[in-house]
């Protein structure tokens, strides 16, 4: 399977003489706008990203962003996913439903607490994360790319402030 692209950016027409415009997506932001509403665009279009790539695998952007969670830090707690993510818990519950029916998770028991479920990724579920992980990170890459190191820090700076803002 070809890995998805983004959708090329429009290009402002050609004039007949004289320089070529800017495209408007590659100009210096303008800093009076929202930044919450481009972190929800931005959101917005990850999720189209990874629904994209994730075709193949069946899962829908709630269930590969968890998939993804579990393939980078190991088994967690409904708890922790829960925290970590702030899905409503009947809406975790469907979620954590689904990827179990299709044999891509586990829930147990944890001996040291009974009311605690532990998550952990089966071999399917593993291979399956690893299309998901495989194409954030590609993503990762290419806005790296773009923006640099310095730029990369900028960004977890904002959304850290901004996590904090909403927990």
């Amino acid at each position: 399977m070809a890995a998805p692209t983004w959708p090329r950016r429009a290009e402002p027409p050609r004039a007949a003489k004289g320089p070529r415009l800017p495209c408007q997506c590659v100009q210096e932001p303008d800093v009076s706008q929202s930044v919450v509403a481009a972190v929800e665009r931005a959101a917005h279009l990850v999720g189209v990203h990874i629904e994209q790539a994730v075709v193949a695998v069946g899962v829908t952007q709630a269930e590969a962003h968890i998939l993804a969670e579990l393939a980078r830090v190991g088994p967690a707690t409904v708890g922790a996913l829960h925290e970590r993510f702030g899905h409503r818990r009947s809406t975790l519950t469907s979620v954590l439903d689904r990827l179990q029916g299709r044999g891509y998770v586990a829930r147990q028991q944890q001996p040291e607490d009974r009311r605690s479920l532990l998550v952990s990724l089966t071999p399917a579920g593993r291979e399956a994360a690893g299309v998901v992980v495989d194409a954030l990170d590609r993503l990762e890459r290419s806005l790296r790319n773009q923006v640099g190191d310095r730029g990369m820090r900028e960004v977890h700076r904002v959304l850290e402030a901004l996590a904090g803002l909403v927990r």
